[in-house]
């Protein structure tokens, strides 16, 4: 909660320090994120094709929330799951219908625009299950794990969220 506290403050002041996802992640990952994408398809749909967009977002996640407007020819997805044009083209082969763009929706709070960008990512989340100790123990295992995975997708994440490239951290 003191980490919040501070975060908080920094950014009210306007001061956002470079924050190492060895402290930031524990104030802000205490639940999975929202995903919020706006997708774009061509050639224009009827309300008898929109099914298949329909179908195929929620074959990625069938706990999405869909909203297929034919008049506005707007698709708009809520999500726990990432979005990738590539699945989401697959899942309308043979509709005629091609992805021409899948744009997440970012929130505007500098707390939640972290969690989408870490959630976006599959960066670990810490899972409270009342025991803090083991909490941790685990957050720190899943989190080390996941940068030694993939150092450049690690790179991306610190790019995504801070602006700039950042060393890599010790942990």
């Amino acid at each position: 909660m003191k980490v919040t506290t501070t975060l908080v403050r920094y950014i009210r002041s306007g001061f956002l320090p470079v924050l190492t996802l060895g402290v930031m992640p524990d104030a802000i990952a205490q639940k999975s994120a929202e995903l919020q994408y706006v997708i774009r398809v061509e050639p224009a749909f009827s309300g008898s094709t929109a099914k298949y967009i329909a179908e195929a977002l929620l074959a990625i996640d069938p706990n999405s929330e869909v909203s297929v407007d034919v008049p506005s020819q707007r698709v708009k997805v809520r999500t726990s799951v990432p979005v990738a044009a590539q699945s989401l083209q697959a899942g309308l082969a043979g509709s005629g219908l091609q992805v021409v763009q899948v744009q997440q929706v970012l929130p505007t709070d500098p707390i939640a625009r972290a969690e989408t960008i870490m959630a976006t990512f599959g960066f670990p989340i810490y899972v409270d299950t009342g025991h803090p100790e083991q909490d941790q123990a685990n957050y720190a295992t899943a989190k080390s794990a996941w940068i030694d995975a993939d150092p450049a997708r690690y790179q991306e994440l610190m790019r995504q969220l801070y602006g700039e490239p950042t060393p890599l951290i010790e942990r």
